[in-house]
């Protein structure tokens, strides 16, 4: 668990979409917002883009440094790695395939 800084961070950085669009930096203004579920833990965060529409994005996909953002995208990564390993071999051990019939 890591703590706030003393002072208020100048970005944010965002590993929701880490594996499709990279760590995303946002910038500490007006239209983001931590909202803290306890003493002990990082709430979510709440971003407004200029889009119009809030984003929350949980406490755990974003970070007050880019180094712990990253520490999580390859956490992420390795696990997508490793699931696609499973649906590889789930594949691969496929051998009963159905009797094709004569389409007339």
């Amino acid at each position: 668990m890591k703590t706030a800084p003393t002072e208020p961070p100048e970005f944010f950085f965002v590993t929701k979409y880490a594996l499709s669009k990279g760590i995303q930096r946002i910038k500490n203004n007006d239209r983001v917002q931590i909202h803290d579920r306890s003493i002990s833990t990082r709430g979510y965060l709440a971003y407004r883009p200029d889009h119009g529409f809030t984003l929350y994005i949980s406490s755990k996909d974003w970070f007050y440094s880019i180094v712990e953002a990253r520490e999580r995208a390859e956490e992420m990564r390795k696990a997508k790695i490793k699931s696609l390993k499973r649906q590889i071999d789930k594949l691969q051990s496929v051998n009963d395939w159905p009797p094709l019939t004569d389409l007339k």
